[in-house]
């Protein structure tokens, strides 16, 4: 038996972000409520509710949203959540991906070219971790060449 995205109290957004409920952005504004019910699949919110919604006041949607339950809302929701709601897509917290795609950008480098620089810099994984810790003895250029193969 699998278990749900709801039942790990988790949320995906529209863009694959994946995170937890307690990092939701918070109130959702009567604009992102009639987004989310326009950008609904059809399996989500049928055609004649996004009709409905569509000519609702803003109280009007405002109440539909109270009547339904946010939380009834968001568990059919799970794979679909807005982009204005996620934590992610708003900045509010920064992915490692998304940190490590910034800088592979903005240093010109690839993930490949990173690992051979690394294998060159160190021969096991406890010079690797002396050298984020600080304390460690850059290796000569000599014994960069070596490591690689290189002469």
């Amino acid at each position: 038996m699998d278990i749900s995205i709801s039942e790990c109290e988790m949320r995906e957004c529209v863009n694959g972000h994946t995170f937890c409920i307690k990092h939701d952005t918070g109130k959702i504004s009567v604009a992102g409520m009639r987004n989310a019910v326009e950008n609904a699949s059809k399996w989500t919110v049928d055609d004649e509710t996004k009709e409905e919604v569509r000519n609702m006041t803003d109280e009007e949607v405002e109440a539909w949203f109270d009547d339904e339950g946010e939380d009834a809302f968001y568990d059919i929701m799970n794979y679909e959540y807005p982009a204005e709601w996620c934590p992610l897509c708003n900045f509010r917290v920064v992915g490692k991906d998304d940190i490590i795609s910034y800088l592979k950008r903005k240093q010109g480098i690839t993930l490949e070219g990173l690992a051979l620089e690394m294998q060159g810099m160190f021969s096991n994984y406890e010079e690797f971790k002396r050298y984020l810790d600080g304390h460690a003895i850059e290796p000569s250029d000599e014994e960069i060449a070596t490591r690689l193969g290189v002469e």
